[in-house]
């Protein structure tokens, strides 16, 4: 599931920067930016809307995320209960300085946690930065070579992080 899982958020966050990054140009396309820019807090707010719009638009994609990584996590409890239960002691026999189990019971829970949030977050991130390039590039050209550049920076770093954890396992 690791692999289909990465597969659908690659896409999911380099939509996000696409669709946040040109916000200011569609609202200055329509003629309405400079009536939100001169309303109190009106930019702020449009920007948050936006932001905030994403997560709503793509609730199904998000639904289907958070229910592939909730199986992952149920299969680790799953793997945790082999070797007669004593897999998370082996897990963390290496461990310098020695960790209680407690500790390491506490630290797997985190590790289950932050699988959750983060693709809310990650793709937060992305939106935002798409919100960022989108109020301070003017041009549709420069806005197309700063979106193709992102997709080839973002695919490049996923593709070196995954060959570098593939050797990491091996």
């Amino acid at each position: 599931l690791y692999y289909p899982l990465l597969f659908i958020q690659i896409p999911l966050r380099i939509m996000a920067f696409a669709w946040t990054s040109g916000t200011v140009a569609d609202y200055v396309r329509r003629g309405k930016w400079d009536q939100m820019r001169t309303t109190p807090n009106g930019a702020e707010l449009t920007l948050r809307a936006r932001w905030i719009s994403l997560f709503y638009r793509w609730r199904g994609l998000f639904g289907v995320i958070i229910l592939m990584r909730l199986l992952l996590i149920g299969l680790m409890l799953y793997d945790l209960t082999a070797f007669q239960g004593c897999y998370l002691d082996l897990l963390t026999v290496r461990i310098t300085p020695e960790v209680a189990p407690v500790v390491s019971i506490v630290l797997l829970s985190f590790l289950m946690t932050a699988s959750l949030i983060l693709p809310f977050t990650g793709t937060g991130v992305d939106a935002a930065l798409g919100l960022v390039v989108s109020a301070v590039t003017r041009g549709r050209t420069a806005m197309t070579l700063i979106q193709a550049f992102y997709v080839i920076v973002r695919v490049g770093l996923i593709v070196l992080l995954l060959a570098a954890a593939s050797d990491f396992q091996n």
